[in-house]
This record gives C-alpha cells, structure tokens and sequence, in this order.
C-alpha cells in the first residue's frame, strides 16, 4: 500500500463528510469510524492488457465514541476500472465516499409533520 494512502484517506473522509448531510455539531452523540485496511492492490502491467484495475478493501467499525461500544461493522470497497480513477488519492475518495454513504443510510431521518 503506498504511504500517501494513509495521508489522502482522512482528508478525503473529512472532504466527504463535509458534503454529506449528516450533522456535523459538536453536541450530541460521536461516532468513530474505525478503518483497517486489509487488501490494496495497484494496477499493473497485466491489468493494463485487460484494462487497468485497481482497490482497496477495508473492514470497517462504527463505534460509539463516549462508550467504545460497536454498533455496526462491514467490508468497504473502492475499485478502479478506468484510469482516469487510478491512484491511492483515487482509492481514498472512493472508501471516503462510501464510509460516508453507509452512515448517511441509516442516520434517522427526521419525522415529518403529520398531514390531517
């Protein structure tokens, strides 16, 4: 895994955090997300016959930050098949977009007001 992944990933996260809707106040509940990295694979000189290929795959905690408990787990994966997506800043977003996209999936949604 080159170095600079473990650079791009937090900043990505916070990128994409920062366009997600999920709340961003510094009250209530904290949940961290606890990333392993487990699988990344560049591209190469084969993968470029067959057209490039490129991912990063990461077992992936949700915790709860005041009691350390864990609330979910999974696998993410960022995978390239176009060169334009290669590259550990490419892969960062990719993980970044989905960690993103898991919690804003099941974050509650707001009630809203009942029509009469």
């Amino acid at each position: 895994m080159p170095p600079a992944f473990l650079t791009y990933l937090p900043a990505q996260f916070n990128e994409q955090l920062a366009k997600s809707d999920l709340p961003k106040e510094a009250s209530g509940k904290s949940l961290v997300f606890r990333v392993t990295i487990i699988h990344y694979e560049a591209a190469g000189t084969v993968d470029n016959v067959f057209g490039p290929f490129e991912e990063v795959v990461a077992r992936v905690e949700l915790v709860d930050k005041d009691g350390g408990q864990v609330i979910g787990q999974g696998v993410a994966v960022s995978r390239s098949e176009k060169s334009v997506n290669l590259g550990p800043e490419k892969k960062a977003q990719g993980l970044a977009k989905a960690l993103i996209k898991w919690a804003s999936d099941y974050y509650p949604k707001p009630l809203e007001p009942q029509k009469k």
